[in-house]
C-alpha cells in the first residue's frame, strides 16, 4: 500500500496508456484542431485546480510528437522568479530547441537564427529613462525662472526622444518577429510549432499577465500555436489584481485566446476505483480479518465516489483525501474494526469544509446538520437511499454517541421498527440502521467519530508534510 500516489507515466509509444479519466477523445478533437489553423493562435484548456490540466497537456503533447508536431513545454510558474516575461519565453525556446528531434545541421541553423533573434529580443527589453524621471529632474530647478522658450524646448527634445523609441523598438520587434519566422521555419516546415504553457494561474499576477501579453505581441508569427493550461477563475483574480476590481476578466481574456477548451470531468467511481488501485488498497484489504472485511473496500468507493461529487472535490483533493485514507490503513491493525463508510465520509468533511468537521466531532452541531449538508446536491440525496447511504445516515446519528447513548438510539431505532402499518422499505431500513449501532456497540469503542478524526489528524502531520515537499 502507498502513502502517495505514484506519478502517471507518460510513454512516448503510448501516451494514453494510462487515461484514467478518458481524455484521449479530447486529444484527438484538439489535435484535428490545430491541424486546420494556418495562422498564429491562442488556445487556453480551461480546468480548476487540481482538475488534472498539466497530466492532459503533458499526455497531449506526447501525442502531438507522434503526430508530426514538434512541441515545447514551458512551466509559467517555475519561471516567476524573474521579471521579464519576454526573457523567460526566449530562454525556455532555446532550451526547446536543443530537445527537439531534428537533424544535427538543421539544429545549428537554427541555433544560429536563435542567436540572432536573442538579440533582438535584448534590445526589446531595453528601457530608456522614463520621462517622468527626467521631468522630476527638471523639478529640482525652479521652474518660475525658466523661459517658456526653455520649457518649449525641453518637452519637445523629450517627445522627439520617446517618438524615436518607438519607431526603434516597432523596427526591432518587427525584424525580432521574422527572425523567429525562419527559425520556426527550419524547424517545422509547413508545420506549426506548439508552446505548451502550463501552470499560469498559479504564478504572481505581474507576471501571469505579462506572459500572456507577450505571447500575443511578440510571438504572433503564424507558425507558433500557443496552447496555455489555465484555471480561467484564478486568472480572473490575477487580471483584477493588477487592473483592478471592476476589470472585466473575460473580456481582458478574449483579446489574447482565441479558443477556449474546457476539460470534462471524468466519471467519480471511475477515478475512485483508479485512486484505490493507484494506492495498492487491495493488499491491505486482501490481509484484513475483521467481520465485514469483504465489503469495505466497496463501502469505501461508493461513498467516496457519492461525496467528492456532492461536495465538488477537485480531482487533486480527491487524491489528497486517499493520501490520507492510506496512512489511516497503514496505522490500523488489519483485526480492528474501520467503520469505511463514517471514516471516509469524515476525510472528505475535513478536506471540503473543516468548520463542519470540526463541530460535529467537538459536538457543537446535530447530526441533522451534516446530514442536510450532503443532502444539498442531487447527488447526496441519490445516495441516502441506497443501503450505503442509509448506513451513514445511522453513523453520523450514531458516531458522536458513549455507549450509553447507543443503547438508547438502538432502542429508539426498535421502537420504530415494531411500528404498526411500517413499509416493507422502512423496515429494511431501520433494520440496516440497528446492524450499525450493533457493530459500533461490537467494538466496544463509543464516540467512534472521535476515535477516527483522532487518526485522521496524525494522518495530517504526514500528508501535510509531503505537500509542502511538493510544492515547493
Amino acid at each position: 500500500m502507498k502513502l502517495k500516489a505514484p506519478q502517471i507515466s507518460i510513454a512516448p509509444e503510448d501516451p494514453f496508456g494510462e487515461d484514467t479519466l478518458e481524455r484521449k477523445e479530447s486529444a484527438e478533437i484538439l489535435a484535428e484542431l490545430l491541424s486546420s489553423l494556418t495562422e498564429s493562435s491562442v488556445l487556453s484548456i480551461n480546468g480548476t485546480w487540481g482538475s488534472g490540466k498539466t497530466t492532459f497537456i503533458k499526455m497531449w503533447q506526447a501525442y502531438l510528437v507522434q503526430q508530426g508536431f514538434p512541441c515545447i513545454y514551458f512551466n509559467a510558474w517555475a519561471n516567476d522568479f524573474t521579471e521579464d516575461a519576454t526573457a523567460a519565453l526566449i530562454a525556455e525556446l532555446g532550451l526547446g530547441i536543443d530537445e527537439l528531434d531534428i537533424k544535427e545541421d538543421t539544429r545549428k541553423e537554427v541555433k544560429e537564427i536563435y542567436e540572432g533573434a536573442r538579440k533582438l529580443s535584448g534590445l526589446l527589453l531595453r528601457r530608456a529613462i522614463p520621462t517622468a524621471l527626467k521631468i522630476a529632474t527638471y523639478g529640482m530647478v525652479d521652474l518660475e525662472q525658466k523661459t517658456e522658450e526653455e520649457l518649449a524646448d525641453l518637452v519637445s527634445n523629450i517627445s522627439s526622444e520617446q517618438i524615436d523609441q518607438y519607431e526603434q523598438s516597432k523596427n526591432t520587434l518587427v525584424t525580432f518577429r521574422e527572425s523567429l519566422e525562419a527559425m520556426v521555419s527550419k524547424i517545422c516546415g509547413e508545420q506549426q510549432l506548439i508552446i505548451f504553457i502550463d501552470e499560469l494561474d498559479r504564478c504572481r499576477p505581474d507576471f501571469a499577465i505579462s506572459i500572456l501579453e507577450k505571447a500575443k505581441h511578440f510571438f504572433s508569427i503564424s507558425n507558433i500555436i500557443f496552447v496555455f493550461a489555465v484555471d480561467k477563475e484564478q486568472l480572473g483574480h490575477s487580471i483584477r489584481s493588477i487592473y483592478g476590481q471592476g476589470m472585466d476578466a473575460d473580456g481582458y481574456l478574449r483579446r489574447f485566446i482565441d479558443f477556449e477548451y474546457r476539460l470534462p470531468l471524468p466519471d467519480p467511481v471511475k477515478y475512485t476505483k483508479y485512486l484505490f488501485n493507484r494506492f495498492g488498497f487491495d493488499e491491505y484489504f486482501r490481509n484484513r480479518v475483521t467481520r465485514y472485511a469483504q465489503y469495505e473496500p466497496d463501502e469505501i468507493i461508493e461513498t467516496f465516489a457519492a461525496l467528492s461529487k456532492s461536495f465538488g472535490l477537485s480531482l487533486r483533493t480527491m487524491e489528497q483525501c486517499f493520501s490520507t485514507l492510506s496512512i489511516v490503513l497503514r496505522t490500523t491493525p488489519p483485526n480492528i474494526g474501520l467503520h469505511p463508510i463514517l471514516l471516509t465520509t469524515l476525510i472528505i468533511l475535513n478536506a471540503s469544509d473543516s468548520s463542519l468537521y470540526e463541530n460535529y466531532i467537538n459536538r457543537q452541531i446535530s447530526a441533522k446538520v451534516v446530514r442536510d449538508r450532503i443532502k444539498k446536491t442531487s447527488e447526496g440525496k441519490e445516495f441516502f437511499l441506497t443501503n450505503y447511504g442509509i448506513a451513514l445516515d445511522a453513523f453520523i446519528e450514531a458516531g458522536n454517541c458513549d455507549y450509553k447513548e447507543l443503547l438508547a438510539l438502538r432502542e429508539n431505532y426498535k421502537v420504530q421498527l415494531n411500528k404498526p402499518g411500517i413499509s416493507d422499505d422502512q423496515e429494511e431500513s431501520i433494520a440496516l440502521k440497528m446492524q450499525v449501532i450493533d457493530d459500533i456497540m461490537r467494538s466496544r469503542r463509543g464516540n467512534i467519530s472521535k476515535y477516527l478524526s483522532d487518526k485522521i489528524n496524525i494522518s495530517h502531520r504526514f500528508v501535510r508534510s509531503e505537500d509542502s515537499a511538493k510544492d515547493s
